[in-house]
């Protein structure tokens, strides 16, 4: 009992440490639990550490995600620069439209 105790907050610090990182933190759980011939490794050991990342993000961020003034503001703006985007793209098809007209005019 004792051991699966250990075993699996090491797994967390690891998890801990290396979900920031870019390359998988699967991958890291998976070496150090066949590296070190762990017993408690299984995907639900894997599941409740990734949930545990979820949970610390969530809490870390908490005054910001429950800002709601905040988050209008960018919602407007991703709004707007979706809006934006959209603008230009219909432009360019008008523009591509007119160059492909006159290139047909001899």
């Amino acid at each position: 009992m004792f051991q699966n105790i250990i075993e699996v907050l090491i797994l967390s610090a690891i998890q801990g440490i290396s979900e920031f990182l870019p390359i998988s933190s699967s991958a890291h759980l998976i070496l150090v639990s066949s590296l070190y011939e762990f017993k408690s490794s299984s995907l639900l050991i894997d599941i409740s550490l990734h949930l545990g990342s979820l949970f610390a993000i969530v809490y870390y961020f908490k005054e910001e995600l429950l800002n709601i003034n905040k988050n209008k503001r960018l919602i407007s703006i991703s709004n707007e620069l979706d809006l934006n985007s959209y603008k230009l793209e219909t432009k360019i098809k008008w523009a591509e439209e007119l160059i492909g007209r006159n290139s047909e005019i001899p």
